[in-house]
């Protein structure tokens, strides 16, 4: 993508016509290095302005590299900066309308990002603030340049003859692009949210079926079916929002401060699932053994390093989203993610096998109820441990493409939404309650009936599990 001038010779053919034009919409907007005498060093490199900012602008002057040290308050001196084009680093500090209030205050001619991540969306979409109205958010020129083309463009700058800079507007936006001409995105999104509707449902249900009896008399919930199902309702309600207001609400209708927490914090209430599922899972598998302090410490150890994790996370996406400015690199939190999520992976497939071969090997009396109970537990505990490594295959490529493709970048972040969310089922109905009403109510006896057996009454023997009067986790609840 350079910068170009539109041909003005006629155009006989009608598809050549097409095709040039679908040339220079993609060409069109474009930043440009000059020397002295206004003539360009290099080809332009391909800057998209911001969508809802000014969107019509061609702009020739001066540059200043803010300080590193100036980006953390968005503040900018008058003297260095007047009537000059400032270029600050969108890594650094990412909010489009601070930096459009600060450049308006010493009357600069204009802002230039340079490495903007494709993994941070909004350098891209460039929704600052909800709008209630189409009117730009600001009049100041903001043009930003890709994390893969900065460097050319900063060697390209320290040259002794770069002198001015050309900006322009143009009708090309790969976000607004993406979203206006690639159906299959938009779909991606939608089916998202589908998804978490869906599974915002089986929260519900799965909660009014542990909460009622088969009298309809309210009983207590077990604690980990509790956790797991709160934290899928939480994940789920933060990923909807996000997908809803990025496909019918054009990223409109919530606060940009809103929709960074939301696009990032759906994913670490999942993770605190797989914690509060594992230990259902250890706990079970481990209940008719002797206590054994290595294994308790091992597991102490390991629920203590997400939780420290997912405390951090959330401190740096909610100063993020308060202050619009990236408190760290969120690589290296997301690269431990993944280690936890693809050793809680392995984790549950082993912990499944040996749950269905305890199962299979325990002379100890188990009520038909409470057998099957457990065996879809042990069943699903599997299963989450294969979806464990869906997501970290989505994870893996996310961080393949971070720098690359936007094109793919975006389909991979929706498709990670997915493959959370379809794991986020999976820990829900991994639990399955006693006989409850809302079963009846439901029309699900019949079907039941051959999942689970004849209603669960006995008073057997301690069996190996959390069903036991010292109950210490616990598939079902007591009804």
């Amino acid at each position: 993508m350079v910068d170009a001038v539109v041909p003005t010779f006629e155009v006989r053919s009608a598809v050549v016509h097409v095709l040039l034009h679908l040339l220079l919409f993609r060409l069109s907007c474009a930043v440009v290095v000059l020397d002295g005498n206004l003539t360009a060093i290099g080809d332009g490199i391909p800057s998209p302005n911001y969508r809802l900012g000014n969107n019509s602008f061609t702009v020739s002057a001066p540059f200043y590299v803010v300080p590193a040290d100036d980006h953390r308050h968005y503040t900018l001196e008058s003297t260095p900066t007047s009537s000059k084009i400032v270029i600050v680093d969108f890594k650094l500090a990412g909010a489009a309308n601070r930096w459009a209030d600060a450049c308006q205050a010493v009357s600069c001619s204009g802002v230039m990002f340079i490495n903007g991540a494709a993994n941070q969306m909004h350098s891209y979409y460039a929704y600052t603030f909800r709008l209630t109205s189409p009117t730009p958010f600001t009049n100041v020129p903001i043009v930003v340049i890709d994390l893969t083309q900065t460097p050319a463009f900063l060697a390209t700058i320290a040259s002794p003859r770069a002198v001015y800079l050309r900006i322009r507007s143009g009708d090309f936006n790969e976000a607004q692009f993406q979203d206006e001409n690639k159906p299959a995105i938009w779909w991606s999104k939608i089916l998202t949210l589908v998804l978490c509707l869906f599974s915002l449902l089986s929260c519900a249900i799965q909660l009014t079926r542990f909460l009622f009896d088969s009298e309809w008399r309210v009983r207590a919930i077990p604690l980990v079916p509790a956790i797991v199902i709160f934290l899928e309702t939480l994940a789920s309600s933060f990923r909807g929002l996000h997908a809803l207001n990025t496909t019918l609400l054009k990223t409109r209708g919530l606060s940009m401060g809103f929709t960074l927490y939301a696009e990032l914090a759906c994913m670490a209430f999942n993770y605190l699932s797989v914690g509060a599922v594992s230990y259902a899972a250890y706990e079970s598998l481990t209940a008719s053994e002797p206590p054994s302090l290595k294994r308790k410490l091992a597991m102490t150890i390991g629920l203590s390093f997400l939780g420290v994790l997912f405390i951090a996370d959330q401190a740096q996406i909610i100063i993020t989203a308060v202050t619009l400015t990236d408190l760290m690199d969120s690589t290296y939190l997301s690269l431990l993610y993944l280690l936890c999520d693809i050793a809680a992976s392995f984790a549950f497939i082993i912990f499944g096998g040996r749950l269905a071969k305890q199962l299979h090997s325990t002379t100890t009396k188990l009520s038909s109820g409470e057998r099957a109970r457990r065996e879809q537990f042990s069943r699903r505990v599997r299963l989450s441990g294969w979806m464990g490594f869906l997501v970290a295959l989505t994870l893996i490529l996310f961080a393949i493409f971070n720098s690359t493709s936007f094109d793919a970048l975006n389909t991979l972040y929706w498709m990670i939404q997915d493959a959370f969310t379809l794991a986020g089922l999976v820990h829900v109905w991994a639990f399955r309650p006693r006989q409850s009403a809302v079963d009846k109510f439901l029309k699900w006896s019949r079907f039941r009936s051959t999942q689970i057996g004849p209603p669960d009454n006995s008073k057997g023997a301690p069996i190996p599990g959390p069903s036991t009067s010292k109950q210490r986790t616990s598939f079902g609840s007591k009804g």
